[in-house]
């Protein structure tokens, strides 16, 4: 890889975010099929994005990636986040979404997904990721499971910031070089193996 990018999967490459993205980011979150699957729901600002760019990425509170074809590696067309980072635990959260319609249906979410997964567990050594997602919210829930998270359990009764009640799914990513990773109790995976077939994103105001 050259330039700014730091991890690759198939025909995509993945580079820190630049303020320059706050642009794209705004006008993505802002679309409807976007914002539906957040619990934060607000109209994003250019000012905003810019003050969390520069209080919250900038200072490592969070962690931003441009997903970019390598076809057109100077064309964003969406976004991967490890944010609400617990280093008392050794696990962050994770989420993205694909911003240009044009890149919707090629599979790169979960090549995103991976991708980050993998830079986030060699660079920082996080023992998990979770990542929420809506139960309805297929497309992301299958994107996850492709990337190799898979769900823990239900959260009922999230209350988004429109006043919608939702439930979602917890999902997580074991980091398989890391011994403090959790063991799901015994007959964890027997409940949830009938979810999976069912359920994006953080809902948080992560980016």
């Amino acid at each position: 890889m050259n330039g700014p990018f730091v991890a690759e999967n198939g025909p995509l490459l993945l580079r820190p975010m630049e303020e320059k993205d706050c642009a794209d980011i705004v006008r993505w979150r802002n679309e409807e099929r976007v914002r539906k699957w957040y619990i934060y729901r607000e109209t994003f600002t250019q000012e905003g994005e810019r003050d969390y760019f520069r209080n919250v990425v900038q200072t490592g509170k969070a962690h931003i990636f441009m997903i970019c074809g390598k076809e057109n590696p100077d064309r964003a067309v969406g976004c991967c986040v490890i944010n609400n980072i617990d280093e008392s635990a050794n696990e962050a959260e994770s989420g993205l979404f694909i911003g240009e319609e044009s890149a919707l249906g090629k599979g790169y979410g979960s090549l995103a997904l991976d991708a980050c997964a993998a830079y986030a567990f060699k660079k920082w050594g996080y023992g998990r990721l979770t990542a929420r997602v809506f139960t309805d919210n297929v497309p992301s829930l299958e994107t996850h499971r492709k990337a190799g998270y898979a769900i823990l359990k239900r959260l009922p009764g999230v209350v988004c910031t429109d006043a919608d009640v939702r439930d979602m799914y917890l999902l997580e990513r074991k980091n398989p070089s890391a011994d403090s990773c959790r063991d799901l109790p015994a007959g964890e995976e027997e409940k949830n193996a009938g979810a999976e077939a069912a359920a994006g994103q953080d809902g948080k105001r992560c980016w």
